[in-house]
């Protein structure tokens, strides 16, 4: 999945290459400090993964099903309000999410990240947050 979520097949040959210059584009990106809190679950049987990650001045919250891309957008900003974009979202500092706590529910399969006093809860449709 690439940027504007165009999908390209990349040969075994390629492949190598491939993820050397995705790495070379994320460290640009990022500066070599990117900040990826993930948990796996299962829920009816179906294999989820739920993933916070900071990129620039947002939290982003992601989920794939069964290795699909499924659902995904801001939930936070980082750090600050912002002057343009998204306001009146949650404002988390950075560090709570490098520090993030998270718990699985083996019999739901619920995930909670806990970020300092916020918790987003991932509750097999969607993230949010929640009140502690």
């Amino acid at each position: 999945m690439l940027l504007g979520q165009d999908r390209k097949n990349v040969s075994g040959r390629e492949w190598a290459k491939f993820l050397e210059e995705q790495n070379k584009l994320l460290a640009a990106r990022t500066n070599g400090t990117e900040i990826i809190v993930s948990a796996t679950t299962q829920i009816n049987g179906e294999a989820i993964r739920v993933q916070l990650r900071v990129m620039e001045d947002s939290l982003f919250g992601q989920v794939w099903r069964d290795g699909w891309f499924s659902t995904g957008g801001t939930l936070a900003n980082i750090d600050r309000e912002p002057e343009t974009g998204l306001v009146g979202i949650p404002v988390i500092a950075k560090e709570k999410v490098r520090t993030a706590r998270v718990e699985t529910d083996k019999h739901t399969g619920q995930v909670r990240f806990f970020l300092g006093t916020n918790q987003l809860l991932f509750d097999g449709s969607k993230l949010r947050f929640i009140k502690r």
